[in-house]
């Protein structure tokens, strides 16, 4: 049995949150922390050690690809028919219908409220009433 680990990917100072890929969020809601590595979810634990591994959500449009937390822990991600979100559980919240297959998605703006979304040719913004973490 191998041994996950996200130990290098952590911050030293401790805190919780999680990990997408290698952008680290910190803990937005809730106490539980996982990280998502390709469709799957893992618990991290002390010193980074991964467990469980679950799947996280079925994407019904293609596959995940670039994804982004809003403050109340709901994850965007970009899809080939737009931007599904989901909630905590990974059940499908709604979708942002876009005429292209998605790449990315970021929150931006003052209030971080717009949704940037790229696509195969072109680059979308929507207003949501959500706020999007704050990552940078």
């Amino acid at each position: 049995m191998t041994t996950l680990t996200v130990k290098d990917l952590l911050p030293e100072d401790g805190t919780r949150g999680t990990l997408v890929g290698r952008v680290w969020l910190p803990q937005v809601n809730g106490p539980a922390v996982v990280a998502v590595r390709g469709d799957g979810v893992f618990d991290v634990g002390e010193n980074g050690k991964l467990t469980g591994g679950k799947e996280f959500a079925d994407c019904t449009a293609g596959r995940f690809d670039g994804m982004r937390f809003d403050t109340e822990g709901r994850l965007w991600a970009a899809t080939d028919d737009g931007v599904h979100c989901l909630a905590s559980d990974g059940t499908l919240i709604g979708k942002v219908k876009i005429p292209e297959i998605c790449s990315n998605v970021v929150f931006g703006g003052p209030k971080r409220n717009t949704l940037y979304v790229t696509a195969t040719n072109s680059l979308y913004a929507v207003m949501l009433h959500v706020n999007g973490h704050r990552t940078f």
